[in-house]
């Protein structure tokens, strides 16, 4: 004796299989004492009730719908539109993880380099610069001074000037207005010492661990940003990497200092897509995106025969902060490279592929059928075997 589960058989098949032997055997073989054409006939009625209240099996319109109550639907996007959404789509796979956006609680590493470029703002004296002052034809003016805790240098003749905030050059003009009273067109220079410890050093030193070099892994807040050292907050949800590591150099160079920033991102656990429904595998899809919609299925592995392929479910959080819920038409791109009905999805999406409308139909008829039976107190099992002898 071999029962369906032996044979190989699916526990959605076996339902079904079961469900129709039960019709068949309640339809042919009625109880005792009961009215067998009248229950044959009270039986098939309700089931043609039940197949013609379901709406026809037609493909759903693919589109998105906001929960500001907003639409748009793919066949009302001009072509321009459509082929450029498409564009984007296959450009974003193609940088693969490079294209990542960022965002809040996202954990970043920095490494702080030397940068060989020079900075968009000239240098300004700090406490602890070594100055050399240059009289030019009066050399007996001439000394190395050293900026004090409290900004001021001391200077010949004249006592103690404020240095700390100007450049070099701001300081050697300011100097020449000092001393013109007494000196005829002085000619004044200020350059700092070779060995004077520059902004980027003293960063570097703050910033260096044993563990991790100049490095620092920084996180995302949640407004959106990332506090980098010595030059503040800079804008990164929403960037890309690439992106982030240009505009942390910019805010370096405006502060006038000579860091190169390199970003990486030391795991890419944050791309979380669900996918559940009719999928062999439903949960969590393995981390490395991105992900469209088509591949996160088919990391689920694919849609099965009961999946409604032309109506898939993509349920996500736009950039506006809005959620969404977009329909895919897997068969458009599958068949025919409709990309611009996909999307790259963002974290924390969630894919459903739905019951087609026959597989809906089968199980509601499979449910209407197991209740009839159980209320009128018949149960009825199957089996069957293989070589039966002839009797």
């Amino acid at each position: 004796m071999i029962s369906n589960t032996a044979m190989g058989t699916s526990p959605a098949t076996e339902s079904h299989f079961d469900s129709a032997v039960s019709l068949r055997e309640t339809l042919a073989m009625p109880r005792a004492g009961s009215r067998p054409w009248r229950q044959r006939a009270g039986v098939l009625g309700l089931l043609s009730v039940v197949a013609l209240g379901l709406p026809a099996c037609t493909a759903s319109r693919t589109g998105e719908v906001a929960s500001d109550g907003s639409s748009m639907f793919f066949d009302e996007m001009p072509v321009e539109a459509q082929r450029d959404a498409g564009v984007r789509v296959v450009a974003a796979l193609r940088e693969g993880v490079d294209a990542t956006r960022l965002a809040p609680g996202d954990v970043i590493e920095v490494l702080f380099l030397r940068s060989d470029r020079p900075t968009a703002r000239s240098y300004r004296i700090r406490s602890g610069d070594e100055l050399q002052l240059d009289f030019g034809f009066d050399p007996t003016f001439n000394r190395t001074v050293i900026v004090r805790p409290d900004g001021r240098i001391g200077v010949p003749v004249k006592g103690t000037v404020q240095a700390v905030g100007q450049t070099p050059e701001g300081l050697a003009a300011s100097l020449r207005r000092l001393y013109a009273d007494i000196m005829t067109n002085p000619q004044i220079t200020v350059t700092l010492s070779p060995g004077a410890a520059s902004s980027e050093d003293d960063l570097g030193q703050a910033i260096q661990s044993a563990a991790e070099g100049r490095s620092r892994k920084l996180a995302i807040l949640s407004d959106g940003t990332v506090t980098l050292p010595g030059a503040g907050r800079v804008r990164a949800a929403g960037l890309t990497v690439a992106q982030l590591r240009e505009s942390m150099a910019a805010r370096y160079r405006e502060r006038g200092i000579g860091f190169d920033p390199d970003v990486i991102m030391p795991e890419p656990t944050r791309e979380r897509v669900f996918v559940f429904g009719e999928v062999p595998r439903p949960g969590q899809v393995p981390a490395g995106g991105p992900y469209t919609t088509l591949l996160a299925v088919a990391a689920a592995g694919g849609v099965m025969p009961t999946g409604a392929i032309d109506g898939v479910r993509v349920v996500y959080v736009g950039a506006d902060s809005t959620m969404r819920v977009r329909t895919v038409n897997l068969l458009n791109i599958l068949e025919r490279a409709q990309m611009h009905e996909e999307l790259i999805l963002p974290p924390n999406s969630v894919v459903y592929v739905p019951p087609t409308q026959l597989a809906r139909t089968g199980r509601l008829v499979d449910q209407v059928l197991r209740q009839i039976l159980m209320f009128n107190g018949v149960g009825v099992g199957f089996t069957y075997e293989l070589n039966r002898s002839a009797r």
